[in-house]
């Protein structure tokens, strides 16, 4: 009997915060939401609205395609609770309610992991260039691909969105923040230029390092080869410094961990080497000694270092979903 009555003050708390709380239409009205979080100078805005036991959340986004919001990643998007949506071109409204399972995804909906859908209501509409969407989800869940939303403690928030209605497709504008549900404030946090400095400068390294060895394999009979081959070496050697300081920061500014994917171990091998190789032709040409030895390893480790470089690149290429 206890039970029964339970679960019917529980139906009637959930209808009344449905009936008389935020409505899910896709039109977010003056006064209609408790916060709002301004991110990249506007062009993405967050609404919140804590009706307990739920939680309602608007999203205004500068695109005609596709939007997407999460929750308490660990690492960069790795096991974000997240909600993606988007409004099709017969106006019609979807939302999925997703888990991410890696750095850069993918985030299947949670039903695809064995877990449930708990959007709970959804809405939204696309006006004047602009996406608007709106959802409900209970604060807490039983879904483990789901995580605990407290109002009392800071939140971990991700967001992006997307040109297409295709959310698998690349992002246009991403950012993330620790937002306070208590006083509406909110830190953003700004990584993503850190992220493309480092896919740059070690893409220029991979080429500088190739290149180098190329010319001291195939044009040695050239008077220029020796001094083309070295500063391209130094060069290299500095890119890689550079890619690496920057993906440290991006790290940093996103919350993440270090060294908590294979790429970053190859990586770091690769760095070590475009550092030492340089080192050791120098040491061939200035040493008196051992010069067999120096050249053999300066040789050596400057095809292994490229090869490294080519593998990280391509593990780095496979974390952001590009192959």
């Amino acid at each position: 009997m206890k039970k029964n009555l339970l679960l019917i003050l529980g139906v009637v708390v959930l209808g009344t915060s449905l009936l008389h709380g935020v409505e899910q239409d896709g039109v977010i009205k003056e006064g209609e939401y408790d916060i709002r979080y301004l991110f990249q100078e506007g062009t993405m805005k967050v609404y919140v609205k804590v009706e307990p036991p739920l939680i309602s959340i608007g999203i205004e986004a500068s695109t005609k395609g596709w939007v997407g919001i999460g929750f308490e990643p660990v690492s960069v998007m790795d096991q974000a609770d997240m909600v993606i949506a988007w409004v099709d071109s017969g106006g019609k409204p979807h939302a999925l309610d997703c888990f991410s399972t890696g750095l850069f995804g993918p985030h299947p909906p949670d039903t695809d992991l064995g877990g449930t859908n708990d959007l709970v209501a959804f809405g939204g509409r696309e006006e004047g260039g602009n996406t608007v969407v709106e959802f409900k989800r209970p604060l807490r869940t039983s879904d483990s691909y789901d995580k605990p939303i407290d109002p009392s403690k800071p939140l971990n928030l991700i967001w992006a969105y997307g040109e297409t209605d295709n959310f698998d497709d690349m992002h246009m504008a991403a950012g993330s923040a620790e937002i306070d549900l208590g006083t509406g404030k909110a830190t953003e946090k700004r990584g993503g230029r850190f992220l493309l400095l480092h896919i740059l400068f070690m893409s220029a390294a991979v080429v500088l390092m190739s290149t180098g060895v190329s010319i001291a394999r195939f044009f040695r009979k050239k008077t220029w080869w020796l001094k083309v081959h070295r500063g391209l070496g130094i060069l290299a050697a500095l890119s890689t410094g550079v890619g690496l300081g920057s993906i440290v920061l991006f790290v940093e500014y996103t919350g993440g961990k270090h060294f908590s994917v294979p790429h970053t171990w190859v990586g770091i091998m690769a760095v070590i080497g475009a550092f030492f190789v340089p080192i050791l032709g120098q040491a061939f040409l200035k040493l008196k000694w051992k010069k067999q030895q120096l050249r053999f390893f300066h040789r050596w480790g400057g095809r292994v270092t490229v090869s490294l470089m080519g593998i990280a690149a391509l593990m780095g290429l496979r974390l952001l979903g590009v192959i």
